[in-house]
């Protein structure tokens, strides 16, 4: 008897101990930096998405940062923008099935009471280096993909 209550206790609880991935954002930059990077190379917007803050999440963020009470309309405005970006960062090769992630540098910064950083992820083709930049945002624990990623102009 003992040792078949013993076992579903432990089946109970390593099913209750799983993460989901439905957990929008990232533990840390590192992270963030490189869940992002993969989703430009396999070319997953989508998967990107789950980088950002949902609609809830999202106006918490902007009532703490800038003081914004926002609207229905902004967080899609953030969504359409941020296709826009992921494309545009998409376009800079044009086989990023080779690329391999370099580093990534993050400049940390706080505003109000929620840290910001402003991340440059280093991505290598062929021994080309390119790189791209984009804001996260803590919140809650977890860093949150603003949707503003851009391409980096090369240095002459």
């Amino acid at each position: 008897m003992k040792p078949a209550f013993f076992a579903i206790l432990i089946c109970l609880l390593s099913f209750s101990c799983k993460k989901t991935e439905t957990d929008n954002g990232a533990i840390d930059t590192e992270t963030i930096a490189r869940k992002l990077f993969d989703t430009l190379r396999n070319g997953d917007f989508e998967r990107s998405e789950s980088l950002m803050p949902d609609k809830g999440t999202y106006r918490k963020i902007l009532k703490e940062w800038k003081n914004i009470d926002a609207e229905e309309q902004q967080y899609d405005l953030l969504l359409s923008s941020a296709e826009k970006n992921f494309t545009a960062v998409q376009n800079m090769v044009a086989d990023w099935q080779n690329t391999k992630y370099s580093n990534v540098h993050t400049d940390l910064g706080k505003e109000g009471i929620l840290q910001i950083a402003k991340a440059t992820t280093k991505f290598d083709l062929d021994g080309q280096f390119y790189k791209y930049s984009f804001t996260i945002c803590k919140y809650n624990g977890r860093w949150f993909y603003l949707g503003d990623a851009m391409p980096v102009a090369k240095e002459s």
